[in-house]
Parts: structure tokens; sequence; C-alpha cells
């Protein structure tokens, strides 16, 4: 699944800068909503099968914690010393510029609160649900960040790492609900849609944030993701599969590029395509699993999510300088991709030895 993982981090991308030769790729909403699916059936794989037994909880989240945040530090520590840099050469101030211009106007509370956050990661999604009175410094709830000035979620360092607080808070209560029984997750997912049609039909916030940043009605994309895998359970090192499985993914692939040239109901297609993800990523996940360039393309996704952002915002104005604009797409996808190769070899890599050490050496415990 390397590969769809990659793609899916590249259609995020493509939501910030635009199509790529004139193909939009899958909505950068509906791509975090499938590495939300993907994730759900990863951690039910792995706590099936890896994570069992004695200390298997705190084993699974130091480890996962080491897998998000030493390439999440790594990117932020790099933001904050380029912006800073920036500023007191150019005073334009980059990510560092809602702090320039506001910090007079917070309380050491929401200072504290802000910049906590952009280091624990944790609270982020919050953060889009709220707006800074600049009278008095305090915080407020709003139902629509984009009506409130100035908008609380540009004090985030990393903006897209609000996908990361529900990743990590659904990491904390995964191991206790992914192994339970299948009407355990059929429920939470009737929960999951009933708030999520209050919120729409009965309160009327259908806007942004609500669509897909709250995590109550996010989380049924990670529970169709243990569904997935409990449908992966069944066909798993079956061979029978490969040629339908070959067919599943260049569908799928397709799909990816061309989603948003796909006419439809929007709500329609929308159901249509998460019941196709589903359904194909057990097919293409025991296709997949056994090789090691999938799984090195794969391993590029998460730092080409996190990294792009910084890319866009530094190389934007000299690739606009250089009179570069029609390849504006292609070098920032380049320039994210070879930046996400960078980080894996510098951070990664050696963390994930240690991961897999730490994993090896509890094996005799569970």
């Amino acid at each position: 699944m390397g590969v769809i993982r990659t793609l899916l981090a590249i259609c995020v991308i493509l939501g910030h800068t635009g199509p790529l030769w004139g193909i939009r790729f899958l909505n950068g909403s509906i791509a975090v909503e499938t590495f939300f699916i993907i994730s759900g059936f990863y951690m039910t794989l792995i706590l099936s099968s890896r994570y069992v037994g004695k200390n298997s909880y705190k084993l699974f989240i130091t480890n996962r914690f080491l897998r998000i945040y030493p390439i999440y530090w790594g990117i932020l520590a790099m933001a904050i010393f380029v912006s800073a840099v920036s500023g007191l050469l150019t005073r334009h101030w980059f990510f560092l510029e809602p702090y320039i211009q506001w910090h007079n106007n917070m309380r050491l509370s929401t200072f504290s609160f802000i910049n906590i956050s952009n280091w624990i990661i944790f609270g982020q999604d919050v953060v889009l649900f709220l707006g800074l009175n600049v009278n008095n410094g305090v915080l407020f709830f709003t139902e629509n960040f984009r009506n409130t000035y100035p908008q609380f979620y540009t004090f985030l360092i990393i903006p897209q790492a609000w996908t990361l607080s529900i990743e990590l808070v659904f990491y904390l209560i995964a191991p206790l609900i992914v192994r339970r029984n299948i009407r355990l997750i059929l429920w939470l997912i009737l929960a999951s849609l009933l708030l999520r049609a209050y919120i729409y039909f009965g309160l009327g916030w259908t806007n942004d944030p609500w669509t897909y940043r709250f995590f109550p009605t996010e989380i049924i994309f990670f529970l169709l993701g243990n569904i997935s895998y409990r449908v992966y359970s069944f066909i798993k090192d079956d061979q029978k599969y490969r040629k339908f499985s070959l067919y599943l993914m260049a569908l799928f692939l397709l799909v990816l590029l061309f989603y948003q040239h796909i006419e439809a109901l929007r709500w329609f297609k929308l159901l249509l395509y998460y019941s196709f993800a589903v359904f194909s990523l057990p097919f293409i996940f025991n296709l997949t699993k056994n090789s090691k360039k999938d799984r090195k393309i794969g391993d590029l996704s998460y730092p080409i999510y996190l990294v792009h952002g910084f890319i866009i915002a530094f190389s934007t104005p000299i690739i606009r300088w250089l009179g570069l604009n029609s390849f504006k797409t292609p070098i920032l996808i380049i320039l994210s991709i070879l930046a996400a190769f960078i980080l894996l070899k510098i951070i990664a890599d050696p963390i994930e030895k240690f991961r897999q050490a730490r994993w090896s050496k509890a094996i005799p415990s569970t």
C-alpha cells in the first residue's frame, strides 16, 4: 500500500498548489480521510499481531510516538529557524508572522497553549474551533474559524499537523477498541454517523472544520479501517486473489488520479469511493505487503505530508523570481519528495532501527 499512501500525500500537496498538468487528483480532505482509514487498518493489524500481552499498551504508544515526533520536531525546528533568519534579514517572518503581529494581543495562557500545542501536537485540531479575541487576549469557541480575525490556526507552525493530533488521540484509544467484537465497532460507527447528522442537520454546521476535523465524527474512518482489516483477515496470504488485487490496485490509482474529474452527485460519489477503499485496501495490502520497494515508497508519505507546507512557503517566492511559475506544481512535488527522502535518511531510519529493537526485546515478555 506504499504507492497508494505516497500518492495520497501528493494529493494533499495538489490541494494546496493546484492541478498537475490539468489533473486535479483526489480532493485533499478526502485524501486525509483515506489516510485515517489506512491508519485504522494498520493499527488493527499491528495490535492484533504484534502488540499483545503484558506492557503491550505502553510499548505500542511509545513506538507510535517515536514514529511521529522525531520527523515532526525536525521540520518544526527547521521552519522556526528559517522563519527567524528570514525575519531578521528581510523582515519577512513566514510562519512566525502571526506571532510578530499579534503577540501583544495574547494572554500568557493563550500564548502558552498555542506554543505547547505546536510542540506536543495534541490540541492542534482543537485550534480549528477557536478564535482569538484581540481586545482581551483570550480564546473563544467559533463554529467557523474562517469568520474570525486573526484566524487562530495561522499560529500553527505546521498547519496540516492537526491531523496528527487526531491520529494521536486514536492511538491512545485504539488498543481499547480495535480488538473488540464487531458489534461494538458497528455501534461506534453508527454513533459517529448520528453525531455528524445532528451537527449538519440539527445545528446547521456544514462548513469546515465540522466537515472533517472533528474527532468524534472522524473516528468513523479509523473504524472503517478496522472493518477493512477484518476483510483482510479472511484473504491474507491467499494467492488466488493476486490477479484480482492487481486490477483493484490499478483501479484505485486511476480513481486517485481522476476522482475530481468524475461527474456524479457529491454524496453518492463519496459513498462509492469510501466503500471501494474499505473493500479494496485489504487486497492491495495482501498484494504489496512483502514488497520492499513498495514499503520504501510508502515510507516517504509521512515526511512528504509534513514537509510540503514548509517547501511551498519557502520555495514559491524563489520559483516566482526565477520565472518558473508554469512549472510550480511539479517543482514543489519534486522538492517535497527530495526533502522527505533526506528526512528519512537523517532522522527516521535511525529511529526506526531503535523502534524495531525495542519491539524485538519485548517479545519474550508478551
